[in-house]
């Protein structure tokens, strides 16, 4: 076995035993795109081996999406599959587990379509499977978010050098690989004790969810060269991050790498304005650049480079899409900021800054919030919809300071790390 292939047969156990924390006799989902055939493989060989009762693997096909997307009416494009609507709700049934491995095949390999058809394709997919959404917001099974590299998304990110279309295959599949290699960088899988890294590495996250849930804070104010933001917290709003736990106490890793503290916003209590530090690419929408403002929750104005317009499409999606559900706290020490790359992929990029996503909120950022009801969500400000779109405004540049419940104001974040009593350097 090759160096590469030992080192990515520790990523997919890495995946499998810290992320979905998998069980002998457990049924298994994996979403892949068909060009993640490499890391697949390897989840399959060692899902089995480790005594999963079953793996499906639903492949998506961003080429096929493609020509649907340009030769379907509007119409049409709210069809949604059957089958894979029947496969998430045995899942369910079965309480197995979910693995989602992002990485697009080319950034770019929507441009030039009508953003109305894509906002069209993204409404029925959560239409046909929002009850699938909602289950893995609760934490009704465990389930896991990790990325794997293509060739288009490594051009794209190490930036290639010459005419792309005439690349040979060698140096296309040398691109590759040294993108693989930065993931491995990043999730620390390059030696035997990456077990033990990632144990270290939870166990700090949950120090910092600790100092920060005790501090019970009322607001944040994020400020930064074109930045200048308030965002209110609900006295019932909790910081979550790392490990997370099932509704029967499993333990499970939602993402993979994951070097955020987050909680959830009062959806009417966001003011101010931000301009993006990272490129968005979702759902194969990208936007290199772009700033919003909120008035009283509510985003209110959007600017920006080309596919902007988009994103405000987006924004009419219903009527939580102008809202934010999360917020979430990124030091700029991260494995992420420090690898100098941007990735082109939201599990990745959200880990390199602090970041506020707009649409839905985790019902697991505030207290008892896995069983309140949509009216007990929203009297707690927890924001609803169909969206959840995390856009990065975390820089070296960040200052944050928090005002207390007990009235007390204090520095959180300096020049983009944390400090004081949230870090226990006082």
């Amino acid at each position: 076995m090759s160096h590469f292939e030992e080192t990515l047969n520790r990523y997919a156990l890495l995946l499998l035993k810290k992320g979905v924390n998998l069980k002998p006799g457990e049924y298994l989902v994996i979403s892949a795109d068909v060009e993640h055939r490499d890391i697949v493989l390897k989840l399959l060989e060692n899902a089995y081996r480790m005594g999963a009762s079953m793996v499906n693997v639903i492949y998506r096909d961003d080429r096929a999406q493609r020509i649907r997307l340009e030769n379907s009416s509007p119409e049409n494009l709210s069809v949604y599959p059957q089958g894979i609507v029947a496969e998430l709700k045995s899942l369910l049934d079965k309480r197995g587990s979910y693995l989602s491995i992002s990485g697009v095949e080319s950034p770019d390999i929507f441009e030039g379509i009508d953003s109305t058809k894509v906002q069209r394709l993204i409404s029925a997919r959560y239409e046909k499977t929002e009850f699938f959404t909602r289950a893995i917001m609760d934490n009704e099974i465990k389930w896991t978010v990790a990325a794997a590299s293509t060739t288009g998304l490594a051009e794209k990110v190490l930036g290639f050098k010459g005419n792309v279309k005439k690349a040979n295959e060698k140096d296309r599949n040398d691109l590759k690989l040294k993108l693989w290699h930065e993931i491995f960088k990043v999730c620390m899988v390059e030696g035997d004790d990456y077990m033990e890294k990632w144990n270290e590495h939870n166990a700090k996250l949950k120090e910092y969810i600790s100092r920060f849930n005790e501090a019970r804070i009322e607001e944040l104010h994020f400020k930064a060269p074109g930045t200048d933001l308030t965002v209110g917290l609900h006295e019932k709003a909790r910081w979550v991050g790392g490990v997370s736990v099932t509704s029967r106490g499993e333990e499970f890793m939602a993402n993979i790498p994951t070097e955020e503290i987050y909680t959830a916003p009062d959806f009417r209590r966001v003011n101010g304005v931000f301009e993006s530090t990272r490129p968005l690419l979702y759902r194969n929408i990208l936007v290199e650049r772009f700033g919003m403002r909120f008035e009283e929750g509510k985003v209110t104005d959007v600017w920006g480079s080309d596919g902007v317009e988009s994103i405000m499409g987006l924004l009419e999606m219903d009527e939580g899409a102008r809202y934010a559900g999360e917020i979430a706290l990124v030091e700029k020490t991260s494995r992420v900021y420090e690898s100098g790359l941007v990735f082109y992929d939201l599990l990745y990029d959200e880990n390199a800054a602090c970041h506020i996503a707009l649409g839905a909120g985790y019902p697991e950022c505030i207290e008892g919030g896995e069983e309140l009801d949509d009216e007990g969500k929203r009297e707690v400000g927890l924001n609803s919809s169909k969206l959840h779109m995390d856009i990065m405004i975390g820089s070296p540049e960040l200052d944050i300071t928090a005002r207390l419940y007990d009235g007390r104001e204090v520095e959180i974040m300096r020049q983009g790390l944390l400090i004081g009593e949230f870090t226990g350097e006082i």
